[in-house]
Formats: C-alpha cells, sequence, structure tokens
C-alpha cells in the first residue's frame, strides 16, 4: 500500500510524534508497504505537479528531530522556521499527497493531533486515516469533559473542577478540594504542565505554570497510588502494563527518558483486578467512541479502587511507549501493531460508507421478488430501500413498509402513517387509493416479507450461522455472537425473532457493515424449518440438542429431529455443522450431503455415539480406544478440568485440534460450557484464532429475561421468566442449586407439552427436591403436579401450590426474606415478569446490578 505516515504538528508532543512516526514508517517498509513520513505543520513545499511518484522514493519530508529532548520543544520556533511564514495546521500540499495515499497513519500526538480537527478535515476530504474519528478525538482530548462522560457512564474517575484563565480562583480555599491536589492543563498531553499541590503557595505556581500551556485547566484530587495503563483495540483490552516512575511521578521526562520509568506488562495484579480494569477500558472506548484503537490510564489507590484518568487516542508507539509492550505481551511484535491499526481501521472506514445500505434492494428487484404488482412513478424504480419493517411505528425515512394483518390489528390501517413518516414504498394486499408513495400490491404481504428477505439473502456474501435446537438457542446465539464480535461487526437475532416473521426482519437488518450474522431458528410444527432454511441459507448449522417440546405438532423427540433437521434442505457444499456430541439424537448424525459434523461434548468414556475425524478442522481425532462396543468415541471439542464457581460462572479447558485453552465463562449453569463449546466450534470454522475465542467467552454476557442476575436490597434474583420446557428447567434449578443460603424456586406452567404434559411437570418437580431446593412456589393448573412430584420425592423441601400468580404473589412476598436466593421462569404465556418486579418493588434494586457478570 503507499502509506503516509503524518507526524509533527504543533503540540507539546511534536518531537515524541516524529519518534513514532519514523518508528511506523520503517516497521511498514520492512513489511513491504511505500511510506511517506511527513510533517502536517511544515508539508511539502514542492509544486503539485511533481508529487507524481513521491511513494516509490520513501521520502522522510521536513522531518528533523531525531529524538526526544528532556523538555517540551520550542514551538514558536517551529513556527518560524517555515518556508511560507503561514500559522495554518496543515501545511502545503499535505491535503494532496494524504488523498494519494490509501490511508494515513496518524503519528501525531497531542492537541494538534488528537483533538479531531485533523480528522474532522480527512472526514470531509474522504481521506482514510487510522485511529479514532473526529468526534471521539475531541471529546478525550478535553479531559474535563471526558471526565463527566466517565461518571455518566459509571466509570470512577478522580474528583475535579475544571477552571478557565480569565474566572481562575487564585485561592485554593475556595476550589473546594483538599490538598494535596493535581493541576493540568485542559487538553494537553505528554503531562506537559502537569504539577502534583501540597500547599497553598505551591498551588498559585502550579496554576500559572499550567495557564502557560492552556486558557483551561483541571484541578482534581490528588490519588496516592500505583498507575497502569490499558491498550483497546477494536473495543477489546490488552493486558494491564503497570508503570513505576523511579522519581516523582510520571512526568513528561519520566514518560520519555530511557529508564525514567519501571514498566510491568502483565501488570502484576490479582486477575479480578486487572480485569476490572480491562472492563472500565472497554466502557471507556464504548463512551467515547474510540472504535479502533486507544489506551486509558489509570491509578489503583491504597485500598484498590481505581480511577480512570484520560483517554488517548493516538497512543504514542515510541521505543519506551506502552501499546507496543502490551501488543508484545499477547504475541503481537511492532510491525504486527502497525498491520493491525491500519487493518482495523481500514475496516471501520469502509464500513462507516457502506453503512445503512441495502445491496440490490431497488423497488424494482423487490417487486420481481415478491411476484407483485408495482403501481407508482416508474422513475422510482432503481429507488434503493433503507430498510425494511413490519410495524408503522419503526418506519424510518426510505424504508419498505410491510403491512401484516394479525389476529387483532391489520397493518394495513397503518399505511398513510407509514408514509408520513418517509416511508419509500408499501407493501399491500389491496390497492391503496391517493397512495402518495409507490405501492407494490401482492396476494399475502406475510409471503412476500419472506420472499424479499430470500432475495436479499442471496445478495449477502458475509457467513450466516443458523442455530436451532429445543432449548438454549438465544444462550447459544450470545455466546456465539460475543466470540465472533472478537473479529467481526456481528448482526445477532433481536428478541424472539426466530420465526417466519421474525427471521425474515432479522435478514432484513443486515447491512453494509455487517461481516457475519448469528441469527435463531425456531420451530413447533413440520416444514417451517424447511421454509426458514430456504430464506437463511445458513453457511454454518448449530444444533444443540434435541428436547422435549412443541409435542402438541412433533409428537416425539425422533419427530422433534426430524422437524429440526429440516434446517440442512438448503445446506451449501462447503457448509459446517455444529452438534452437540452429548445428545443421544444428534450424535446419530453422520453425514449430511456430504458435510460432515463437528461434535462438542465431554470427554467421558463410555458415551454411545460415534464422533468421526471431521477435515474441516483439519486435526486429527484418536479413536482407537475400546469400550463397550468398539470405538471410543470422542468429540473434536471437548472440555474438562471444570471449575464451578457457582453464581460467579464457571472455568473449564476446552480443547480443539488446534490447540486448548483454559476459558473463563462468567455464566453460571453447565449449559454455558456446552455453549461455549458451540462458539469454538463456529469461531474455529471461520478461521479464528484460539485466543479471541477465548476472549470472546470471557466477553458473553446475559440479556434480558434469560439467567439474568439482579442483585435486590438483600436477596439475589435469578430472572429467567423468558420461557420453560422441562430441558431448560432443569438447567435453570441446577443454577439455583449453587445458591448460598435458603434457595427458593418460583416456577409455573410449561405450554406445547403434549400428552405427556402432566408426567414432564411431576418429573421437574422431582427435580426441583431431588437438587436439594428448600422451597417451591409454583402456580397454574398443570404446576400442580409439580408440587406432588416435589412432595413425593422430598419431604423436607417447602412446597406452595397457587391456582393463579395472583393467588401466590402475596404468600410469596410474605415467604421471601433477606439472603435468599430466588428463581423465577415458566412459559412466556404466564407473565411471570410481573413476580420478578414484585419482588424488585419490595427489596428494593441495585441499579447497578441488572445484567451483571456473575
Amino acid at each position: 500500500m503507499n502509506i503516509v505516515v503524518l507526524a509533527g504538528g504543533l503540540s507539546t508532543e511534536r518531537d515524541v510524534s516524529f519518534v513514532t512516526g519514523r518508528g511506523v514508517a520503517d516497521a511498514l517498509r520492512e513489511r513491504g508497504h511505500q511510506v511517506l513520513l511527513l510533517d502536517v505543520f511544515m508539508g511539502y513545499s514542492d509544486k503539485e505537479e511533481n508529487l507524481a511518484g513521491i511513494f516509490e522514493r520513501s521520502l522522510e519530508v521536513s522531518v528533523k528531530p531525531a529524538g526526544i529532548s528532556a523538555q517540551a520543544p520550542d514551538l514558536d520556533a517551529v513556527r518560524k522556521s517555515r518556508k511560507d511564514q503561514s500559522s495554518c495546521l496543515i501545511g502545503p500540499n499535505v491535503i494532496a499527497l494524504c488523498r494519494m495515499a490509501d490511508i494515513v497513519f496518524l503519528a501525531l500526538h497531542g492537541e494538534n493531533g488528537e483533538d479531531g480537527r485533523i480528522q474532522a478535515a480527512f472526514d470531509l476530504f474522504g481521506i482514510r486515516y487510522t485511529g479514532a474519528g473526529y468526534l471521539g478525538s475531541a471529546l478525550a482530548m478535553n479531559k474535563g469533559l471526558s471526565k463527566r462522560l466517565f461518571l455518566e457512564n459509571g466509570i470512577p474517575t478522580p474528583a475535579g473542577i475544571t477552571m478557565e484563565q480569565t474566572h481562575a480562583q487564585w485561592d485554593f480555599e475556595k476550589t473546594g478540594l483538599s490538598l494535596p491536589c493535581v493541576v493540568k492543563p485542559c487538553c494537553g498531553g505528554s503531562s506537559v504542565g502537569i504539577s502534583i499541590v501540597r500547599t497553598k503557595e505551591e498551588y498559585r505556581e502550579a496554576l500559572q505554570a499550567a495557564f502557560r500551556w492552556e486558557e483551561e485547566v483541571i484541578l482534581e484530587e490528588y490519588i496516592k497510588g500505583r498507575e497502569f495503563s490499558v491498550g483497546v483495540m477494536e473495543g477489546r483490552a490488552l493486558p494491564v502494563i503497570e508503570i513505576a516512575p523511579v522519581d516523582g511521578f510520571y512526568n513528561y521526562k519520566n514518560k520519555y527518558s530511557q529508564g525514567g520509568a519501571v514498566e510491568t506488562c502483565p501488570a502484576d495484579l490479582p486477575i479480578q483486578v486487572s480485569s476490572r480494569m480491562q472492563r472500565y477500558a472497554e466502557q471507556v472506548a464504548q463512551a467515547l467512541g474510540l472504535d479502533t484503537y486507544s489506551r486509558m490510564d489509570f491509578l489503583m489507590d491504597e485500598n484498590g479502587s481505581l480511577y480512570c484518568l484520560e483517554a488517548n487516542t493516538l497512543p504514542g508507539m515510541t521505543p519506551t511507549s506502552l501499546l507496543p509492550q502490551e501488543a508484545q505481551a499477547v504475541g503481537m511484535d511492532f510491525g504486527q501493531l502497525c498491520e493491525e491499526i491500519i487493518r482495523i481501521s481500514l475496516k471501520r472506514r469502509e464500513a462507516g460508507a457502506k453503512a445503512g445500505t441495502m445491496k440490490n434492494m431497488t423497488l424494482e428487484n423487490i417487486a420481481k421478488a415478491c411476484h407483485g404488482t408495482y403501481l407508482g412513478d416508474e422513475t422510482e424504480l432503481q429507488t434503493e430501500i433503507k430498510g425494511a419493517v413490519t410495524d408503522s411505528r419503526l418506519v424510518e425515512e426510505g424504508f419498505l413498509y410491510i403491512p401484516i394483518k394479525g389476529a387483532r390489528v391489520d397493518g394495513h390501517d397503518f399505511i398513510p402513517q407509514a408514509i408520513a413518516k418517509g416511508a419509500a414504498a408499501v407493501l399491500s394486499e389491496d390497492p391503496q387509493e391517493h397512495c402518495q408513495r409507490p405501492c407494490i400490491i401482492v396476494p399475502s404481504t406475510q409471503q412476500a416479507l419472506k420472499d424479499i428477505a430470500r432475495f436479499y439473502r442471496e445478495q449477502l456474501t458475509i457467513p450466516i450461522i443458523g442455530i436451532t435446537g429445543s432449548v438454549g438457542k438465544t444462550s447459544t446465539k450470545e455466546m456465539i455472537a460475543s466470540v465472533l464480535a472478537e473479529k467481526y461487526n456481528v448482526l445477532k437475532t433481536a428478541g424472539n425473532f426466530n420465526n417466519e416473521i421474525g427471521l425474515p426482519l432479522t435478514l432484513l437488518r443486515i447491512r453494509g457493515e455487517h461481516e457475519a450474522a448469528v441469527v435463531e431458528m425456531g420451530i413447533s410444527d413440520f416444514g417451517e424449518m424447511h421454509r426458514l432454511a430456504e430464506m437463511a441459507k445458513p453457511d454454518i448449522c448449530v444444533m444443540t440438542n434435541i428436547g422435549i417440546c412443541h409435542l402438541e405438532n412433533l409428537k416425539t423427540r425422533d419427530g422433534i429431529l426430524k422437524a429440526k433437521s429440516e434446517i440442512f434442505d438448503y445446506l451449501k457444499p462447503n457448509a459446517h455443522i455444529i452438534l452437540n456430541g452429548e445428545d443421544d439424537k444428534l450424535a446419530g448424525i453422520k453425514e449430511v450431503k456430504g458435510v460432515r459434523p463437528v461434535f462438542y461434548g465431554f470427554r467421558q468414556e463410555g458415551s454411545a455415539a460415534e464422533y468421526p475425524a471431521n477435515p474441516l478442522l483439519q486435526g486429527e481425532v484418536d479413536e482407537t480406544e475400546a469400550i463397550l462396543q468398539g470405538r471410543c468415541p470422542r468429540p473434536q471439542i471437548y472440555a474438562d478440568h471444570i471449575k464451578n464457581y457457582g453464581l460467579k460462572g464457571m472455568d473449564a479447558s476446552i480443547h480443539t485440534p488446534q490447540g486448548s485453552i483454559e476459558a473463563h465463562i462468567p455464566l453460571p449453569g453447565q449449559h454455558n460450557i456446552f455453549n461455549a463449546m458451540a462458539a469454538v466450534g463456529v469461531a474455529l470454522s471461520l478461521g479464528m484464532d484460539l485466543e479471541k475465542i477465548k476472549s470472546g467467552i470471557a466477553h458473553v454476557e446475559t440479556i434480558g429475561g434469560r439467567t439474568n442476575l439482579i442483585e435486590t436490597g438483600g436477596l439475589l434474583l435469578i430472572d429467567d421468566c423468558y420461557n420453560a420446557n422441562p430441558v431448560s428447567m432443569k438447567a435453570s434449578i441446577d443454577v439455583l442449586s449453587n445458591g448460598l443460603a435458603r434457595k427458593v424456586a418460583v416456577l409455573g406452567d410449561m405450554g406445547e407439552l403434549g400428552e405427556n404434559e402432566k408426567r414432564l411437570h411431576y418429573k421437574v418437580g422431582a427435580y426441583v427436591a431431588e437438587q436439594q431446593i428448600d422451597a417451591l412456589f409454583c402456580s397454574g393448573s398443570l404446576s400442580e403436579e409439580m408440587a406432588q412430584g416435589a412432595r413425593d420425592t422430598n419431604d423436607w423441601c417447602e412446597v406452595f401450590h397457587y391456582e393463579d400468580k395472583q393467588e401466590m404473589l402475596p404468600a410469596l412476598l410474605k415467604y421471601l426474606q433477606e439472603g435468599d436466593t430466588v428463581l423465577v421462569k415458566a412459559s412466556h404465556f404466564m407473565d411471570y415478569p410481573k413476580i420478578v418486579q414484585a419482588i424488585i418493588e419490595k427489596f428494593g434494586y441495585d441499579s447497578g446490578s441488572e445484567s451483571r457478570e456473575p
């Protein structure tokens, strides 16, 4: 590539910038790129017509400093040395040269590089560059404003105030702070102008020193403790590095003098502390919109409390800089780091350029795809829609509105509202009189929705991961999406959009910036999965299990297997199949259309399944041990050495043909180990490395209504009331069994279980008692069997049954006490979220705990 490395500028970090620039330029040249190192202020004074071929010369234009002096540079002397005597930040021919480059590597530091002005100019000229955009850069550069954003997002930071020179408070008593305190320029960099003030006399001197650099300063509390920094790349934190200044604090001199500080990476910290610091760093990056790379500085006081000091949008990359050391700790040398920064930045810029686009989705193509009749202005046939929705309230400018006739509401009634909100076009089953926008007439809008989604899927080249199974689709989707997000921009199914309306709407949410999609595919009858597969055509099929649900239509587990297996009807020759090898029905699938499945599970002797070696994972599986009926079956991906921390999650060793990882799964319940192994299989199929996979597992989060842990004022509430069947009930009871003190299960009826529904409810109740749960509260007619099962199994488990939740709720609230761990779970129609809300209202609510990592 042709690359401009832009350095210099007019900040206190001018010399630092040149050292960074030269190091980056040398590293990129060694990797085969043609590089021009350019001083942004001095520019290139040759005539513009002489710029052709400049990259082949690998010049260093107007770059003079060879190192970093112990003092900040004389910027007045720099200004006077420019040939045209202009004070403009951007020198001659800089824009022209940058427009000729494939990308500009910003080696700028300080106010004139990280304040967003250069980035804003480049955005206007369409120049691609590394680092954050103009808005994130401007926010991070202003330390006063960024501190406010930290506090708004729950990120701890030292208390402080900002002060302008024209309204400076020279009397320290009136600042409201106590000594010692810190005085520093609001927008400066490299610790220039920073003072630690211990007396009132020093305070006045410190203000004068800071105001020499800027007209606005920050006064903040002094935190005595250890200094750390955390790099963040593409939203994920690098290892923590500790900085221990040899003398004083980490000022300009110590930062850039050889031996001025001792740096340790990874820092010698307990894993809980380093993980917390990394999470804060990721939160800062998200809050400020730093989506490529950045570095956050922290302090830890003597009590172990953490404080975020600031964000650096263009971290230094000199021989003593912190980010290269952090990258080295994860096996990334300096040249690889430069390449990775370019890769991430190009991906983000290209995603921004494609954001919001829907490939080939013109009104003409849409009408053809759904076999509709176009009515409207012929000149609008080539109009591309920006989105498609079935809810008129979600219509935006340029969207396609698809009205659906429901049992209670007909979406056609809201066509005028959709048009008023700027819809590009509407679908309709009936001609619309006086329609002000193009209208496509179809026999069935619901079928048209599926036809349009199928057409759109055929335009996409990104991998689609389809997930089905009786239990665990949503939690598996979340785990897979979390892992893939380490490398890709991922779209995933929202809520319960997994049926013949939800799936096509999910597919129609995919945009140009997305690089992978993870979609749930849920069914309740034969033929449904065939139609879902026809739309999604998944490149990777994941099946979690064949459980006991939807038996009203599918009758038996064999019927469920047959219906779920319709996901393979549109399987591509190069597709991947990821199956739970611990499920006896799935373990019998040996090959589908020439594709051999990848199995995951526990490495247990005596299993009845046979796990064939799979060439897709490029590893060999040892199947030579003889057990029972011949060969030793084992999954290609398996877990062992499991350490259960109860509601705080688990650790497990996960083994693959490519190697093993020691994974931390921050969610409770053994089923999450299966979810993690499924995610490993998907990620390996897409060529991800094990370290990124490990990080993605560690960062997975819960979603509303799916085993969320909520700390109320004294008890721990496990909110899992989205839906229920016998398998998911038992998994949630397993989670509850890990609770401390008294354990209370609040359960309700499960739907669609067919002729064996009473027996299945009875078995769930028996399982509650077997797991030594202290009390069972249940409501609903079928849950009477659940109560009886618990009573018959263990007479010391307190059992309470009620006709409905309204009758149960007063008794439950009276029974619960501080210290209890409470599980709330039932099928969706039981409306158990109201029970969760009632418990929260009685016991109070810790606002920082909802959806927390257990």
